[in-house]
C-alpha cells in the first residue's frame, strides 16, 4: 500500500542532495533581474543559493533584489570595470555549493531546469543545455536556439575547431573545478570570451561534458547584449593562447570560426563589404560545418544585396 512521505523523511532526503550554488551578475538590469530569480527560485530543487553580483547599479536592482525576502539570496557588491569575469570570480568565491550554475540577469530558467541536470551530476563535470531564443519583438531571422552540441574526446581539440558550444547561462560545473582552474580569466582582451576560454581550460582536466538537447532555459536577445560585439577578436585572443600543438589544418580550421563570427558581425553593423570578404574567408579555410554556415549566411547576404539594389533601382525609375 502506498504511503506518502512524512514531513521528517522528505526533508532528511532533501538535506542528501547536493548544494547549488547560483551566480548571477548584474549591471543595470532592474527590470529584468526578478524574472531571473522567479526563475531560480521556481526550481523543483530546494538545496540551491543564489549569489547576485551587482556592478553597482544606479537603477531598482537592489529593490527588485530585496522585494523576493528569500534568505537563500545574497546581494554582493563589486566594481568590475566592465570586465563580466570579475563579478563571476566573486561568486565563484563566495559560493557554498558541491555544483556551481551560473544565469545572465537578463536570462531565464525552465522550471525543470536544475532536475534535469542533475541527472548528469553521477557521470558529469561539466553540464550544459540549449537556450531558446527570445527576441524582443519578433523572431525575425533569428534561429530558434543558441547553436550548441555534445562535445567530443579531446574536448580541448572539439572547442578550438569547431567553437563555443556553450552559453553560460546553461552551465552546470562542479565547483571544485572552477577551483582549480582559478575561475573566469580577467584579462580584457578576453571580455565577451571568458567563458569559451575557462570551458578549455576545463576540458585540460575532465574530459566529462554532458550535453542535454532540450532548451532548459531562455536567452533574451537585444541591441544590448554582448553577442552585438565582434566576437572574432577575443575569439581569436583565446584561440592564440591555446592553439600550441595544433597543425596547419587545425589552425586554419579556428582562424574560419574566428572569420565567420566577424562576418555576422560586420553584416549586423551593415558593413557588408567586409561582411562578405569574412565569410569568403571563413568558407576558403573551414571544415564542412562552418562552410556549411558561412555558405548559408553568404546565400542570404548576397539576397540581401540584391534586393537592395533592386529597390534601388525601382526607386529611381519611379
Amino acid at each position: 500500500m502506498f504511503r506518502p512521505f512524512r514531513a521528517e523523511e522528505l526533508n532528511r532526503m532533501q538535506q542528501q542532495l547536493p548544494l547549488i550554488s547560483v551566480v548571477i551578475p548584474s549591471f543595470n538590469h532592474g527590470h529584468l533581474i526578478g524574472r531571473a530569480l522567479g526563475s531560480v527560485l521556481a526550481q523543483r530543487w530546494d538545496r540551491l543559493e543564489v549569489i547576485v553580483v551587482d556592478n553597482h547599479s544606479n537603477d531598482d536592482t537592489d529593490k527588485v533584489v530585496a522585494s523576493f525576502n528569500d534568505p537563500r539570496i545574497r546581494l554582493l557588491k563589486v566594481s568590475n570595470d566592465g570586465v563580466i569575469a570579475v563579478s563571476r570570480n566573486v561568486g565563484i568565491r563566495a559560493a557554498a555549493g558541491e555544483w556551481l550554475a551560473f544565469l545572465d540577469s537578463d536570462d531565464w530558467w525552465a522550471r525543470e531546469k536544475l532536475e534535469q541536470c542533475a541527472r548528469c551530476f553521477d557521470r558529469s563535470d561539466v553540464i550544459y543545455h540549449r537556450l531558446r531564443i527570445v527576441p524582443p519583438s519578433g523572431p525575425g531571422l533569428l534561429p530558434r536556439h543558441i547553436r550548441s552540441w555534445q562535445v567530443h574526446a579531446p574536448v580541448v581539440r572539439d572547442l578550438l575547431l569547431r567553437g563555443n558550444p556553450i552559453a553560460t547561462s546553461s552551465l552546470m560545473v562542479r565547483k571544485d573545478l572552477m577551483d582549480r582552474i582559478h575561475g573566469f580569466d580577467e584579462r580584457r582582451d578576453f571580455v565577451a570570451a571568458e567563458d569559451y576560454d575557462a570551458w578549455i581550460r576545463l576540458a585540460r582536466i575532465t574530459q566529462r561534458f554532458c550535453f542535454l538537447a532540450q532548451p532548459l532555459g531562455y536567452y533574451h536577445y537585444s541591441q544590448q547584449s554582448v553577442s552585438r560585439k565582434d566576437m572574432s577578436l577575443p575569439m581569436r585572443s583565446v584561440t592564440t593562447v591555446h592553439a600550441a600543438g595544433l597543425g596547419a589544418d587545425d589552425r586554419a580550421s579556428m582562424d574560419a570560426n574566428a572569420a565567420y563570427a566577424a562576418g555576422r558581425f560586420a553584416w549586423s553593423k551593415g558593413d557588408l563589404t567586409r561582411a562578405r570578404a569574412e565569410l569568403w574567408r571563413s568558407l576558403r579555410r573551414g571544415r564542412p560545418e562552418i562552410c556549411a554556415r558561412s555558405l548559408v549566411t553568404l546565400a542570404l547576404l548576397c539576397g540581401l544585396q540584391w534586393r537592395t539594389r533592386l529597390s534601388a533601382c525601382l526607386g529611381r525609375s519611379q
